[in-house]
């Protein structure tokens, strides 16, 4: 708001109905319908598969310190090909290719 960019009375009127959400790593059911909705979203006009059992055991372990944007961001840069089944299969979102 200081600088201009944000409405101050819009602030005003969302601040009045704040919401709060647990971490993503406290709300771990969550984790494969939003994995499944990033993979729709990231996917583009390709068919590719969705995730194996395996592949959403790992990403539930993780616990996301960046929570809903890191999941994102995981599901963006390793989304499945239709040549690559699973890519979670042997390693955790935080082990770099």
């Amino acid at each position: 708001m200081t600088a201009g960019a944000f409405r101050q009375d819009l602030y005003y009127r969302l601040n009045v109905f704040p919401i709060t959400l647990p971490p993503l790593q406290a709300r771990a059911q969550d984790i494969p319908a939003l994995a499944e909705y990033f993979l729709r979203l990231h996917r583009g006009r390709r068919a590719v598969p969705g995730f194996t059992a395996d592949a959403l055991a790992c990403l539930r372990t993780y616990p996301f310190p960046g929570n809903v944007r890191e999941l994102e961001n995981e599901v963006e840069r390793r989304r499945p090909s239709p040549t690559t089944a699973a890519p979670w299969r042997r390693a955790s979102p935080s082990a770099r290719p």
